[in-house]
């Protein structure tokens, strides 16, 4: 059950910084209650779908056969072309080199701002053709990336130095994607990648593992506050026009390094539950027709409503912070179709979990259905990138050979 308790691991930690949020800032809980509340409805139908297969049959985690990371040159091939890869890519996208990224760092230029006034001077969001190798060859780092380190981390066998360098090569070459536009995001992919991996090498009921987990949460979150602080972020009372910081007599007073940390991060995990929760309360309840459309799937789309990214544009000040998936997805699909999706997830989960030979695109799955599931409350993890959504693309080639070509091709020689 890894990916239930992953899930509401992260769900835990989302829930107490929004309520700090709440605390240290003019925000009612009202605006971010609901939010919550519906995080955890999610969750709910995860677990229910989760546990509609009945118990655990398949305690043991491992995978049988290796892909890539038991085949030196291959393992070397995939590392040493991740690695150019992300040079390739970051050199497209920000105009930037290893040796202009690290001279930045050093001298505290904003990689972000960098990243920013080359992707407009250069108008490298509209699609062309030019952009597609690049736009592959981030696709093929972050592949890279998740499936060798579930692979090799997973495996039966013992891992050896080679393996481990050409595994660090690879994770170099994903964080230089994030590290060379001054983002944050694959930072927080990676934590999730190393926490998921922990849950399965562990024992629950080691009090070791919790210890380990909460001092890499810390860390993973130190690290991120000050990947923020390199973009050019400053300390500021007005976190957006609507949301101010209040000083308080405690926080402020002994733990002002919270305070900075909790507040440099708001815009990735803390926005979220503020929108969804406006949307609830302004949007969705503000008449009869607005909640029945909002449940049932559709609907919205049958009675022509408006972009509700627009819509809630006018509302409150967004800026470039992410509309949470949760409420696009109602929007369009209603509550009713974002529960079953929460519940079918859990259901894909314990059914994968409890395969006697499981493979590392089978880990894939499950992970990448661990990070839809974070980001219904908060952002767009997987719909916003064209890397991600290559990599789910392969993951649904996989899974239509194995449900459904695979069988076709031993029902036919059967028949023969």
């Amino acid at each position: 059950m890894f990916g239930k308790n992953i899930i509401r691991l992260f769900y835990i930690i989302f829930t107490f910084y929004a309520l700090f949020i709440f605390y240290i800032t003019n925000l009612a809980l009202t605006q971010v209650l609901p939010a919550i509340l519906l995080m955890w409805g999610m969750y709910a139908f995860f677990s229910l779908g989760n546990h509609s297969k009945g118990k655990e049959v398949i305690k043991e985690y491992g995978i049988e056969n290796e892909y890539i990371t038991d085949k030196k040159f291959k393992f070397l091939f995939v590392a040493v072309s991740s690695l150019f890869f992300s040079f390739f890519a970051i050199r497209f996208y920000t105009g930037q080199t290893p040796v202009s990224v690290i001279s930045n760092l050093m001298t505290n230029i904003s990689l972000y701002s960098e990243y920013q006034e080359h992707f407009k001077v250069n108008n490298i969001g509209a699609f062309s053709i030019a952009k597609l190798p690049f736009i592959i060859m981030m696709a093929a780092v972050k592949f890279s990336t998740f499936f060798c380190y579930l692979e090799l981390r997973l495996s039966k066998s013992k891992t050896s130095l080679f393996q481990w360098i050409c595994m660090i090569l690879i994770i170099l070459s994903y964080a230089y994607i994030g590290i060379g536009r001054g983002t944050n995001f694959e930072m927080f992919e990676l934590v999730v990648l190393f926490i998921s991996v922990m849950f399965l090498k562990t024992d629950r009921r080691n009090i070791f593992r919790y210890i380990l987990l909460f001092g890499f949460i810390i860390i993973a979150i130190s690290i991120f506050s000050n990947v923020i602080s390199l973009r050019g972020s400053n300390f500021s009372f007005v976190l957006t026009r609507d949301i101010i910081y209040i000083p308080d007599d405690f926080f402020s007073k002994y733990f002002p390094i919270v305070i900075f940390g909790a507040l440099n991060i708001f815009s990735y995990f803390g926005f979220g539950f503020f929108y969804v929760s406006t949307f609830i309360e302004k949007v969705w309840l503000s008449s009869f027709s607005n909640i029945f459309s909002n449940i049932f799937p559709f609907m919205n789309i049958f009675f022509g409503k408006g972009n509700i990214d627009q819509e809630m544009s006018q509302m409150i000040d967004i800026g470039a912070r992410w509309h949470p998936d949760s409420v696009l997805f109602i929007y369009k699909y209603g509550l009713l179709m974002l529960l079953f999706v929460c519940f079918l997830f859990g259901v894909l989960t314990k059914v994968i979990q409890n395969e006697k030979k499981k493979t590392t695109f089978d880990y894939l799955t499950i992970f990448f259905m661990i990070l839809q599931m974070l980001s219904f409350p908060i952002g767009n993890f997987i719909v916003a990138s064209s890397s991600s959504e290559i990599a789910t693309f392969i993951l649904a080639l996989y899974w239509i050979n194995k449900l459904f070509l695979k069988k076709k091709i031993i029902l036919m020689k059967r028949i023969d």
